[in-house]
Parts: structure tokens; C-alpha cells; sequence
């Protein structure tokens, strides 16, 4: 199971396993990661979801690399669990966001996934089909073509009315939607509690590194963005001996971390995105010039930076400890 890319190992609700081949995965869970994961991109950003599994939803965030596909390995992404973003939703946190029965997720999933085929025939055909049946759908068994038999929607839980409309039973609305119209985007009041959540978790003066302190005390923080960039990449070059810098750095490190087959796939692929996310924003808004970034975007980004330097010093020292035993190993 752990080679799977959907294995997440252990988090704070037990060991995760996943059905899906993602660019990133959820690097935890609660609505606060989530927000700071969102946070660390530029106000206005839209967050559109293309892929939903295991009660988990994969967004691309908008105008970043506009490669045609989707899951273009250079596009930008974010995974966040359904409870985690309704959560967020019920907090006014987030907007785009509608939380659906399992009837109702169930419907929009089907329909997603008609919608797709139309799309697909369209291209292959060069004219759009006026509908398609999911009833038609199945799979070659022993050269025998067999149906794939949906459960009906009756099965699937859903609010109860009476004759006269009025409710009986209300079902639970647990399941994440979207608005056909839009993407998921922080709202304004997202944005001021991502600020208070800074203080609440790591109190008025946070544990930066020695030469980002100063720093940051005189509010220079695109300053400090960038000296944060300077040690992240010191240390990947000193970890996997490349001379590359910002995004092929990046390549570089994450190949030898793969080949060191001592992580998780979906613990590097995960560090590779918030990596990407990072150098991205960093090199590309704060590399040239003075910025002023506000502070609650300011603070997600702090964070993702110390979280990054944090996992490249675990990873050293894995390395380091690997090293040593296979060392002792050859001597013994």
C-alpha cells in the first residue's frame, strides 16, 4: 500500500489511504491548513475543482501556467477535504461553495461525468452529441460486453417531503459542490481570520530563522520572503548537489529525493507543490523589487516557507541516518 501515490501514512485522524493518482494531497487536515494553503496566493485567486475522491476535491488555481490540461504537472494545485472547506463555507471563509446531500453529490457527479463524454465524443467526432446515456456505459469482460449497472439515486440519502412540500426529514449536507458559474475563492473576511489564525498558533512573535528575524520585526516581509528563498534553496543544493536555481533547483531535488525510495510519493509530490507554489510567488512578485504584500498573505507565506526549510532539514537528516546505517551495515 505505502508504494501507492495515494498513501498519506499517518495524520492526525490515523493512517489515510487514497484511491487517487494526484500532482498533491491534503498535507493535513482541518479548515485552518486549508485556509493557509489557500492563503499563500494572491488575493483574487480562483481555485477551480477538477477531481473529486475519497470525499476529497483537487482544485487548479486559475491564470498560473494555463497549460490545456488540467493536471499539467506545471499548473498549481491545491487538495482539501470536503468537511475542511464547508467548514471554511460555514465561516464565511470561502466562496463558490455549496454543500449537497449524497443524493445531490451524487446527481452533480453523474452529470459531471456525462458532460465529459459529450466533450470527449465532441473532439473525436467533431460534432457534439444532443446527450449520452450512462446506461450505456460498461466494460469488455472475456471479449462479452457487459452494462455497468448504476445504483439508483432512490438509495442515496436525501431530504423527505410531504405531499404539500413541507419537510419530514432533512439530510445531512456533507457532500461539497460548486457553483457551475464560478470557482472557489477567500473571501474578504477569509483573509483577516488567516491573519488572526498567525497569531492564535504561533503567538505575537514566531520562531523564524536567525537571519529572517530581524527581518520581519522591521516589517520588510517581501524581504524576508526573499532570504527565506536564499536558505531553502542553499539547503537543497547541499542536500541533493545540484547547481540549478528556482524551479529546475526544484526538479532536481525532488528526482533525488524519488531515487532515495526513503519517502512517500505522496509526501514528495505534495513538498514539490507548495515548493512550486512558494518559488513561484517568491521569485516571481518579490524577486526584482520591493512589495508591499498584506500581512495575512504575507503570514500564509511565512508559513509555507518555514514548513518547507522544516521538511528539508527532516529530509537531511533522514538522509544522514540512512547513510550511517547503511555504512554500519557495509562495516558489520
Amino acid at each position: 500500500m505505502e508504494d501507492h501515490p495515494g498513501y498519506l501514512g499517518f495524520t492526525t485522524r490515523g493512517v489515510v489511504a487514497m484511491h487517487a493518482n494526484w500532482p498533491t494531497y491534503p498535507r493535513e487536515h482541518g479548515w485552518q491548513v486549508f485556509l493557509a494553503t489557500i492563503g499563500s496566493f494572491p488575493e483574487g485567486t480562483v481555485f477551480r475543482p477538477i477531481d473529486d475522491i475519497d470525499r476529497c476535491t483537487l482544485f487548479v488555481a486559475e491564470n498560473y501556467e494555463n497549460r490545456r490540461e488540467d493536471f499539467h504537472p506545471r499548473r498549481l494545485h491545491v487538495a482539501a477535504w470536503h468537511e475542511d472547506v464547508l467548514a471554511a463555507d460555514d465561516l464565511g471563509l470561502v466562496t463558490g461553495v455549496q454543500a449537497l446531500t449524497e443524493r445531490g453529490h451524487e446527481e452533480r457527479s453523474r452529470s459531471t461525468l456525462r458532460e465529459s463524454i459529450l466533450d470527449q465524443l465532441e473532439r473525436e467526432e467533431g460534432v457534439r452529441p444532443s446527450s449520452f446515456n450512462l446506461d450505456d456505459l460498461g466494460f469488455v469482460h472475456q471479449g462479452e460486453f457487459r452494462r455497468y449497472h448504476w445504483r439508483s439515486l432512490e438509495d442515496y440519502d436525501d431530504d423527505e417531503q410531504d405531499a404539500d412540500g413541507n419537510i419530514l426529514y432533512e439530510a445531512p449536507r456533507t457532500w461539497l459542490g460548486f457553483s457551475a458559474s464560478e470557482g472557489m475563492q477567500m473571501t474578504p473576511h477569509g483573509w483577516r481570520r488567516l491573519e488572526s489564525l498567525w497569531i492564535e498558533e504561533l503567538g505575537e512573535a514566531p520562531s523564524f530563522h536567525p537571519r529572517v528575524d530581524p527581518i520581519v520585526r522591521l516589517e520588510m516581509y517581501d524581504s524576508a520572503l526573499r532570504e527565506y528563498g536564499a536558505i531553502i534553496e542553499s539547503k537543497m543544493r547541499q542536500i541533493c548537489a545540484s547547481s540549478k536555481h528556482g524551479q529546475q533547483l526544484i526538479a532536481d531535488f525532488i528526482a533525488f529525493t524519488e531515487n532515495s525510495n526513503l519517502f512517500l510519493a505522496s509526501y514528495i509530490r505534495t513538498l514539490r507543490n507548495e515548493m512550486r507554489s512558494g518559488f513561484a510567488f517568491v521569485r516571481n512578485e518579490f524577486a526584482h523589487g520591493v512589495a508591499a504584500i498584506p500581512r495575512p498573505r504575507t503570514f500564509a507565506l511565512l508559513g509555507q516557507m518555514m514548513r518547507i526549510l522544516d521538511q528539508l532539514q527532516a529530509i537531511s537528516e533522514t538522509l544522514r541516518k540512512h547513510s550511517r546505517s547503511a555504512l554500519e551495515g557495509d562495516l558489520g
